[in-house]
């Protein structure tokens, strides 16, 4: 299925560029080199709603080559939940390194507070006595 994400991106910048939907599926035609797969309305229409559309490399990069300037090439492949082909592992890696120490240097900055305990599940408020019941004299 396509991402939601992905297809709104797609829309945004289809409506800048002032294409219909049948003319972005004309632009994408020959796009697809490896699956030779074919858009008209009806099929960009599914990538914009979500629907069901496989999204892959391949249609990822077709849209980001046609839709160019109007569509952010990272903000594409990151709402499409793909890896964009130039993030190698390396990347990747010195990456995740760099968010791990900003963890650290965050966490040294702001220590926890005295007295701070993790959430837990907030106990139940008791029940309210019931009060004991007592016998009206007749005067």
């Amino acid at each position: 299925m396509a991402s939601r994400k992905f297809g709104e991106q797609v829309r945004q910048a289809r409506e800048e560029k002032g294409w219909s939907q049948s003319e972005l599926g004309r632009q994408l035609f020959g796009k697809f080199p490896v699956s030779h797969r074919v858009f008209d309305a009806a099929g960009v229409a599914r990538i914009e709603r979500g629907g069901p559309v496989k999204v892959d490399r391949e249609l990822v990069q077709a849209h980001v080559e046609v839709l160019v300037p109007h569509l952010d090439p990272t903000e594409a492949w990151l709402a499409a939940g793909l890896v964009p082909p130039e993030l190698t592992p390396e990347v990747y890696r010195r990456f995740l390194e760099f968010l791990a120490d900003q963890g650290e240097q965050a966490t040294a900055r702001n220590p926890e507070p005295a007295g701070h305990r993790p959430w837990t599940r907030p106990r139940p408020s008791p029940r309210p006595r019931a009060r004991p019941r007592t016998r009206e004299r007749a005067a």
